[in-house]
């Protein structure tokens, strides 16, 4: 199915602008494509040994989203060795999907990209700082959405709760 999507890909891109006009875009920007495959191979390699490592940011996932729970609903549920979290009325699992992992990789790799691009324009080693920042944000982010959804549920959304943001 790869190779199949990668040949609809060529023949659209074909399509669209002559091959000679293709040549003279690659040959012109080699370097840009070569530097932005390898950045997608070692994001996504971040990716697969990140997800070996979950465990421990799930229980903070966890403890985070119940202790937001605890501001707004007076029964909630609690479930460390299962992963499970809610209210009396609605509970959810936090899978390696869940626990934030992915967002944080993201917003690495965007920021390190972003850092670097505009190196001139930061304040470095000062600009750093934003790497670890921005990675906490993204995962009280991620907390706040998987309380949002156990509240949709709890409010009497269910089919809205885990259908219209999150997948079991």
């Amino acid at each position: 199915w790869v190779m199949s999507g990668l040949a609809t890909l060529i023949f659209w891109g074909i399509a669209v602008l002559p091959w000679d006009l293709w040549i003279t875009l690659v040959r012109g920007s080699s370097a840009s494509l070569l530097a932005g495959s390898a950045l997608g191979v070692a994001a996504y390699m971040a990716g697969r040994v990140a997800r070996d490592q979950w465990k421990l940011l799930s229980q903070a996932t966890l403890w985070a989203v119940h202790g937001l729970l605890g501001l707004g609903f007076s029964h909630t549920v609690l479930h460390p060795e299962n992963n499970v979290v809610g209210t009396s009325s609605f509970e959810v699992r936090i899978t390696p999907e869940c626990s934030g992992y992915e967002g944080m990789g993201l917003i690495a790799v965007l920021l390190s990209i972003a850092l670097w691009t505009f190196r001139r324009d930061f304040r470095f080693p000062r600009a750093l700082a934003l790497l670890p920042l921005a990675m906490t944000l993204m995962w009280l982010a991620n907390a706040v959405r998987i309380t949002a959804l156990v509240a949709l549920g709890t409010w009497g959304y269910p089919e809205l709760a885990v259908g219209g943001f999150h997948s079991l």
